[in-house]
């Protein structure tokens, strides 16, 4: 490397940086064709000198005759990507009979060696160049670059949840890494043209907005797999990270070569990490389309998998209905692919929450952690777990390795403040849900849970007010819907739970609604016959609610009544009171 290569340049908003090849104005790439940007190189260098056109012409094209057409096209080109100056005058000067002239003040840095001291990594959803790059394609290929990644020990990648914000995003990438909290953030543009895709890629440290590396690509859309592997290979070259044969293996496995099957299923995954019920659906579409074309497709029957388990975890569709389908999509994902960490997170939890076999589902965890212990997803449902059968120290431990992991995750801050309120410990679950609605204010579960633990404390009014906010969010959600009957009823506003009641029942005409919620608002009125058949006809469709039977403190009133301790014996779990009296 020569010694000018170890300088980047800095001028105005722009940094220029011959090592990565790439021009940045305030942390977004600049698209310049080689050897535009070959010149804009040599006329910074050579930022108040006066370089004639024939010098010019040596330098950019050395060794080859061109006519002096290219370089007015280039000038041109140039002006037009810089555009004007803070002055208003352009970046370029033409120097009449003579030639042009860099005229903006420059400044030198010494570069600094690439990777050290990164730790932790964001990549965000790639930008569209072109009318042809649909937002699928944006997401998806920043997705599949976080699954691959993410199986490295050396790098924390934040997951593609946590970058959804982002993806219309206006910020400077520096002040969205900060947000991230990472080291290193990749970001990307990316155009289709017909059967063409072309994407331009860098990788930039957050502490001071130094390219790390940048690439460009040209390819055929079917060469895209090949773009992906070429891109991680890099990353993980730049940031100077050793791997094992194991990470490259896994990191360069693909779980198809069909061009056709893999677009299929990264549209799946756009829709499936939307979380409607809508889109879910469409998602289940894509995923199906994908295995159609290569029935060997593992992380197509994964993604199957995460859907239709979504449907019943947001009780969009009856358990019966959708739980099965995705446990026989996760079985299948895993006899394709044995080291599936998602496939075998999501069968762990459903061991638990639909199969109720308790101890099969913490052997399953153990193998998902043992598979990758930095999938926070899987310490999450596992931290549900602990909860569930009440051993609440232990899913506080597992909720906080998980934020540790990803501490700007919704989901990771919720599950934290869900294990305080199992827990009993309803002020700091209520302090935690203050921190993560700062987070995200129009976050939905969070007014839920708000209002579910303002509640607990007597808090009726707050309770109510928080709980009408979240099935506003919600879009009318039942599952929001019974909770804020379930705090009228409590509250002694029999009138307002009745009548959310009777829309509750005229709303399941038109969509599914889960008699585990119609039972709770039947409990907080104090209607234990009532309440009793309908936890019964949620047992009999195996309601996924039923899971947190033991602890959920809606039950404390029907705790040790004998019904109620047959049922829990009946989910296979033991006997109610002795976590009561631990938490008293």
């Amino acid at each position: 490397m020569s010694g000018q290569d170890k300088l980047r340049y800095e001028f105005d908003s722009f940094q220029l940086d011959p090592r990565a090849r790439v021009l940045l104005q305030r942390g977004r790439v600049v698209p310049l064709a080689p050897k535009v940007f070959e010149m804009l190189l040599v006329l910074v260098r050579n930022c108040g000198q006066v370089l004639s056109k024939d010098d010019l012409l040596d330098r950019v094209w050395p060794e080859s005759i061109v006519e002096e057409s290219n370089l007015t096209q280039s000038v041109y080109a140039l002006r037009k990507a810089l555009g004007a100056r803070p002055d208003g005058e352009s970046y370029i000067e033409t120097i009449p009979r003579r030639g042009y002239r860099f005229a903006a003040t420059v400044r030198e840095i010494e570069q600094r060696d690439a990777g050290l001291g990164i730790r932790s990594l964001g990549v965000l959803p790639f930008s569209s160049l072109g009318a042809g790059s649909e937002e699928y394609l944006r997401l998806g290929v920043a997705n599949a670059l976080i699954t691959r990644l993410s199986g490295i020990q050396q790098i924390t990648v934040r997951p593609t949840s946590l970058m959804l914000k982002y993806i219309d995003r206006q910020d400077d990438l520096i002040i969205i890494g900060r947000e991230l909290g990472v080291d290193s953030l990749l970001d990307g543009t990316i155009e289709r043209a017909g059967d063409r895709i072309r994407v331009t890629v860098q990788l930039i440290g957050v502490a001071d907005g130094a390219p790390l590396w940048a690439e460009r690509f040209d390819e055929q859309f079917t060469n895209l797999l090949e773009v992906e592997d070429s891109i991680s290979e890099q990353v993980t070259r730049a940031l100077r990270i050793k791997l094992s044969g194991e990470e490259h293996r896994r990191m360069t496995r693909r779980s198809t070569e069909n061009i056709s099957a893999y677009q299929a299923y990264l549209k799946g995954r756009y829709f499936c990490e939307r979380r409607a019920e809508d889109g879910l659906l469409k998602a289940i579409g894509f995923f199906e389309q994908a295995i159609a074309i290569d029935a060997d497709f593992a992380l197509a029957y994964s993604g199957l998998a995460d859907a239709h388990f979504l449907l019943g975890v947001y009780r969009a569709h009856p358990p019966r209905e959708v739980f099965p389908k995705a446990q026989a999509a996760a079985h299948y994902a895993l006899a394709l692919d044995p080291s599936l960490v998602e496939a075998r997170s999501l069968l762990a939890y459903m061991r638990a929450c639909y199969d109720w076999d308790w101890a099969g589902a913490e052997r399953e965890f153990k193998q998902a952690l043992a598979l990758n212990p930095d999938y926070a997803l899987a310490r999450i449902w596992y931290s549900d777990y602990l909860s569930a059968v009440g051993r609440f120290d232990e899913a506080l431990e597992e909720v906080q390795a998980a934020l540790a992991l990803d501490p700007l995750s919704l989901i990771n801050n919720l599950n934290l403040a869900l294990a305080l309120y199992f827990a009993r410990q309803y002020d700091q679950a209520i302090e935690q849900l203050e921190r993560t609605l700062e987070l995200d204010p129009h976050f939905a579960l969070g007014h839920w849970s708000l209002g579910r633990a303002y509640r607990q404390q007597g808090r009726y009014d707050e309770a109510i007010e928080e709980l009408r906010h979240a099935v506003a969010l919600s879009g009318h959600s039942p599952l929001m819907v019974a909770a804020l009957g379930r705090a009228c009823a409590v509250a002694g506003r029999d009138g307002e739970a009745r009548n959310i009641l009777d829309s509750l029942r005229e709303m399941a005409l038109r969509r599914y609604v889960s008699p585990y919620d119609i039972a709770t608002i039947h409990a907080g009125l104090g209607e234990r016959d009532e309440s009793f058949e309908w936890l019964d006809r949620a047992f009999e469709e195996r309601s996924g609610r039923l899971f947190f039977l033991k602890v959920d403190p809606y039950w404390d009133g029907l705790r040790y009544e004998p019904q109620f301790k047959r049922l829990i014996a009946r989910v296979g779990l033991t006997d109610g009171r002795e976590m009561t009296e631990q938490t008293k």
